[in-house]
């Protein structure tokens, strides 16, 4: 007798290996956008496995599942009511992304770069954070934090929420301006210890300026 084996889409693969990356630290946090005929099994799956989760509409045909850690995702909510192009003028944003390679970007953040590019920032307020590994990336730490502040600094919006070196170790990063990370940097990796009480100060920061 033969058995058919029910294919996997080539969305639930990828998706599968951002569970794997942040079942094992990679990553904090993932943004996966996918066809909507896929979201329910998305959800099934970060379900089955008690991640929590975002979900947002991105356009006509796609969404958005943002997935990680609770801290994270308690900002995502902040700033995803809505598609990004419907917020009004008296919104601000609060933007944050984990680190790749080298220092990178994550990849699932380009097509939302450019549509931050693309649009008048002007009278907005941006606060950043971002996920790094300060012992095996020590010299690109948080490095896709200062890609994303570099890909929209010149968008006239203001910036809010520096943060002091104190208390970090690392060599080197992107992130850095006048001697100071230009949001909030977060490494669960090797100092998972800390991080409640970085965003609980950062948010405290932040907030009478949001």
């Amino acid at each position: 007798m033969t058995t058919t084996r029910s294919a996997i889409s080539t969305e639930m693969k990828v998706l599968m290996n951002h569970i794997y990356e942040l079942n094992k630290g990679v990553r904090q946090m993932v943004l996966f956008t996918c066809n909507k005929k896929y979201g329910q099994q998305a959800v099934e799956r970060l379900e089955s496995q008690g991640i929590p989760y975002v979900l947002q509409p991105a356009g006509q045909q796609n969404l958005n599942v943002y997935f990680g850690r609770r801290e994270c995702l308690e900002a995502i909510r902040l700033i995803v009511t809505r598609p990004l192009n419907q917020l009004t003028p008296e919104e601000d944003f609060i933007l944050g992304t984990s680190t790749w390679g080298a220092g990178e970007l994550q990849d699932d953040w380009y097509d939302g770069l450019n549509t931050l590019q693309g649009a008048d920032l002007s009278g907005k307020t941006i606060a950043l954070f971002g996920c790094g590994d300060c012992a095996s990336y020590s010299d690109t730490f948080v490095g896709g934090m200062g890609e994303l502040y570099n890909g929209i600094k010149d968008s006239g919006a203001r910036f809010i929420g520096a943060v002091k070196t104190d208390g970090y170790t690392f060599d080197d990063s992107e992130a850095l301006i006048d001697g100071k990370f230009i949001g909030l940097p977060l490494d669960d990796i090797n100092e998972d210890d800390k991080t409640d009480t970085r965003i609980e100060a950062w948010v405290a920061a932040i907030s009478p300026n949001l």
